[in-house]
Parts: structure tokens; sequence; C-alpha cells
């Protein structure tokens, strides 16, 4: 049996005797002679010396004890010498010629071939070790050196020196043997249960791992990778599995898969290594099953957690603003009594000071209204619903933010549109939902360059007998991630933030019949809309 160094030396000589003996272009025949077809356009002298060196070359090819052949581009069979048949086990060379090569070799190495062929296309020498079944034997163990043959267009054709390897012989049969009693155990059971090679191939499943992967046959998945079927995200703890496995260990797993059909699934492996009888890993066993139905209820109990949680903290916050609420109620009356006093001390001596005393007086009997509203709305108590005129709310929400809006430079634009019919509203918890939102667009506008620093309040006629307000602002969008979420109690991206501004706005807003949402603005920036009924004539 020839030495790889020999065989390579072979393939360079024989695929230098063919070029020359085809000077131009290979013609496959002309190594072990023709098999028909007219050779007439070909001059007598270059006819002649084919012929001398292709006779030349014929002993050499069939005094090889080694495969040898001669394959086109798709893996068909042109030219082979009678070592190669008897490798196949076959007594006439009509049931070789004109067949893919891929008929003989072991599924899980036909991809692998395919490759070393397009390498061989591209002008590069090949080399591997595979698996054939050959006609009436067991599956043996190859080795196959291939070279480029060219002609005037390039690569033409490959020649390839195939032997087999007798040290792998007893291994196959024994991996065979193994096979055989892993298949007798694995095929009932319902889980997947498979064979990977050391890089990750599928070598065996079981008919059960069908339906996990939507697949209908098993030739659809032997000898592709198993990373083909996992989730790009998980692959590369997958491999670290694959490593520790190869090392000897045992380990679990938990990850999604891509189904044939396109389908994400929760499964979990269990992955242990095999060995031969000299120690060496030789392939990995997994055993997976599909966890979608617990990470369903997992994800659910996480969930109720969640829930539980913020109803706790809503809770905790109820009896917080409660008390809150009590003791500010104090001080707001001092403050309005003082402001008073101030008031009757200077009648009428300087009319600023009187005037700024009375929104003094005026401001804190507001607070204290807000602060009724919240105790009220703790205590799951319903607004307090009277007829009121959709510009009230919104200038009197303007007028409260003007100081903060000189101080930041934005300007405002406020569109009311006429007639528009009259709400059954709280007043203060509407102009609560208006001064949060215009507060939190002035917010995202403070850093902008000044001439697009600029709110937009716009009032109108919605659907369905509906009063639509809409605050619109220069800055950028909301992201989607951020967006799923903004209504979510304690969910804040502010650094100081609560999170609990959204949620009450949004409560409050439910709690009058409406709907609050966002959308991006078409002109760029964020929007925040809510629609509340109108009162019926």
């Amino acid at each position: 049996m020839m030495g790889p160094d020999i065989a390579m030396g072979l393939l360079v000589g024989v695929s230098l005797g063919v070029a020359l003996a085809s000077h131009t272009s290979l013609r496959p025949r002309a190594l072990f002679g023709s098999r028909g077809g007219s050779v007439a356009e070909t001059p007598p002298p270059v006819m002649e010396r084919r012929s001398n060196t292709a006779i030349a070359l014929r002993p050499l090819f069939e005094s090889v004890s080694d495969c040898v052949e001669v394959l086109d581009r798709d893996g068909v069979v042109l030219r082979m010498n009678g070592a190669g048949l008897a490798f196949r086990n076959q007594n006439h060379i009509s049931r070789v010629i004109g067949r893919p090569v891929y008929d003989v070799i072991m599924p899980k190495h036909r991809e692998a071939y395919r490759r070393m062929v397009e390498r061989v296309f591209s002008g590069l020498p090949g080399f591997l070790e595979y698996e054939i079944d050959t006609v009436g034997r067991r599956p043996r163990w190859l080795e196959t050196y291939a070279v480029p043959l060219h002609g005037a267009d390039g690569v033409t054709s490959l020649l390839a020196i195939s032997r087999e390897l007798p040290g792998r012989r007893k291994k196959s049969r024994q991996m065979e043997e193994q096979r055989q009693r892993l298949r007798t155990i694995i095929d009932p059971r319902p889980e997947c249960v498979k064979l990977l090679s050391p890089t990750g191939v599928v070598l065996e499943m079981n008919p059960g791992g069908l339906p996990l992967i939507h697949a209908d046959r098993l030739e659809s998945v032997l000898g592709k990778e198993i990373y083909e079927f996992i989730t790009p995200e998980y692959r590369h703890y997958y491999r670290a599995l694959s490593e520790r496995g190869l090392k000897g260990e045992r380990g679990v797993m938990e990850y999604e898969i891509l189904a044939m059909n396109g389908e994400r699934r929760w499964v979990e492996t269990h992955a242990a290594p095999l060995f031969d009888g000299e120690g060496a890993v030789t392939t990995l066993l997994a055993i997976t099953r599909n966890v979608a139905d617990r990470k369903s209820i997992e994800e659910g109990l996480r969930r109720q957690r969640s829930e539980l949680a913020h109803t706790c903290r809503l809770s905790t916050m109820g009896e917080m603003a409660s008390g809150l609420a009590h003791e500010l109620n104090q001080p707001l009356c001092a403050i309005s009594s003082y402001a008073e006093t101030a008031q009757s001390l200077s009648p009428g001596g300087n009319p600023d000071l009187d005037q700024v005393l009375g929104k003094i007086i005026s401001e804190t009997e507001r607070a204290s209204q807000i602060i009724q509203r919240v105790r009220e709305f703790v205590r799951n108590q319903g607004p307090k619903l009277v007829p009121t005129k959709p510009a009230v709310i919104a200038e009197s929400a303007i007028q409260l933010v003007e100081p903060e809006r000189r101080r930041l430079g934005i300007s405002f634009n406020l569109d009311i549109a006429d007639d528009l019919p009259v709400l059954l509203a709280d007043r203060v918890q509407l102009e609560q939902v208006l001064l949060n939102l215009i507060m939190n667009a002035m917010q995202a506008s403070r850093d902008l360059p000044q001439q697009e620093r600029l709110l937009v309040l716009t009032v109108s006629r919605g659907e369905d007998s509906t009063v639509r307000f809409s605050l619109c602002n220069r800055g950028a969008p909301i992201p989607p991630e951020v967006e799923r979420r903004m209504f979510t109690p304690f969910y804040t991206t502010k650094e100081k933030g609560m999170g609990m501004g959204l949620a009450i706005s949004r409560s409050i807003i439910e709690s009058h019949n409406g709907t609050l949402g966002y959308h991006d603005d078409p002109a760029g920036g964020a929007c925040f809309h809510f629609h509340l009924p109108a009162v019926s004539k």
C-alpha cells in the first residue's frame, strides 16, 4: 500500500502525463483508451502522440493496487481502473461509469466529499477520509487524494486515488456494532436521540427526533451539522458543551432550536461522550427533549411573581400616598393662611404683591385638591366628573409650566379646534395627565438645538364623538423596546425617575373611559395622544 507522499506524487505525475497527452484539452477516455466517439477533428500527429502517451499510462493505472478514478464536476465517474471495481465489489465497468460517486458514499460523508470536489475544481489538491457502502460487504473506510486536471478552459475533471484504511476497518466494524446496539435502544424512545461526530455532524438519529425539528425523513438531517438547527445566540454555548464532551465530560443545556419550518422551540439536551476500546472519544450521544410547555409555565410563574411584586409596591405606595397627603395638607393650609394674612396686612398697598399673594393662595388650594385626588386614586375611588371644556384643561396645563418653559427656552404651539364638545371629566386629574406629558416632552427637548425646541399641543374632534388631545415634540422617537414597557409601573429610563408618571396617567384616562397611546411623529419626534368621550347631547 503506498503512502501519502507516493500517492500525491503519482497523482501529480499522472495528471501531468494526461495533460501532455491531450496538450490543450483533457479527454478522460485517453487514460484507458477510447470507448467510442469521433476523433476525426484531431490532426494525425497530435492524435498519434496522445495515443502513445495513453498506451504508456494504461499499464501504470492498471498496475496500481488502489482505486484510480476520474470524476467530472458533478462527481460522475468518467474512468476507473480495475482495482477501483474491486473496491466497489463490482465485476463490470458499465455499472460504475456514468454514475455519481455519491451513490456509494455514506450519507454522513457526502457533503464533505462535495466540498472536496469543489476545492479541487478551484485548482487546489484535496484529501478526505470517509466511509463507503459497497455491494454485499460491510461499509469500509477510505482515504482519497485528488488533484485537478486542466484543459484549455481550466479545470475539466478530477483525478483521485483512493485506498482503504486498514486501521479504520476494525474501528468501523466496532462502531457499526455499537450503532446497531444503540439503535435498538434509542429507536423506540420518544425523545430525540442522536450521535454526533466531534465536529458536530449528525451521524445517527432516531425517528422520535423528527417531529422535534419538523423533519419528514432522517435523510434530511443526517450528514448536517447540528448547529444548523440551533438559534444563533445559543450556538457558542452548544460548542462549549460539545468541547466538554470531547474531553470526556457530561453536560446539560437548555436552548432554542430552529425547526425546518422556521419555528423556534425550547429544548433541553443531555450530552455524554462515547469511547472506543482505546479510551478515545469517538462520538457524542445527545438526548434532547421538548421543554416548551415547561418554559411556558415558568414564564407564567415569572410574570405572576412580577405582577405580585408590582401589586405589593403599588399597595405600599398607596399607603405612603395616603400618609403624605395627610401630612402635606397641614403645611399647605399654613401657607395659605400666611398668604391671606399677608394680603390683609397690606390692603391695596402694593398691587404686584397682592397679585403674587393671590396666586400663592390659588395654587395652594390647587395643590390640596391634587393631594385629595391622589388619595382617592390610590383608594380606587372614581374621578369626580363634571362638565368641562377641553380648552380650559389645555390652557390651564400650559399656564402651570410657563416658568419652566421660559427657563428651558422651549416654544409652544397650542392648536384648539372650534366648537369642541364638552367633556364629562375630573379637571384636576386631566390637568395632571397633560402636565406629566408636557414635562416629559420638555425634558426630552432641552438638549436639542434652540430652533428644534418646539412642543405642539393639538385639541381636536376625534372619531366616535370623542375629543383628541395630542402632544408632539421634535426629539428622537421612543425606541421600540422602551415603548413596549413605558406604561408599566416602576419602569423608567430616567436616572432619578420613579416610573409611575405614565402608568398613573394611563389609569386616569382609562377611569374616564378613554385611551392613552403613543406614536412616532412622521415629521420626526414623539407624540402622545389620548381620546376622551364627549357628553352626549
